[in-house]
């Protein structure tokens, strides 16, 4: 099982949301999320390059 894909979605609420779905290549789907934080979108966008590709079950590594 490999990572295919990482996206966001955020939500304005009381306070803003950030919601992350982890895509694989068996149609499994991750799904995270955490407070809408100065620079959050950047830091994510960076790290998908370095997490397509890997085993989401390797959680320890990733």
């Amino acid at each position: 099982m490999k990572i295919t894909d990482v996206r966001t979605a955020v939500v304005e609420a009381s306070y803003g949301w950030t919601f992350i779905r982890v895509y694989t290549d068996e149609e499994l789907l991750g799904l995270g999320e955490s407070f809408l934080a100065p620079g959050l979108m950047g830091i994510i966008r960076d790290l998908k390059p370095l997490l397509v590709g890997e085993d989401p079950r390797n959680v320890d590594k990733l």
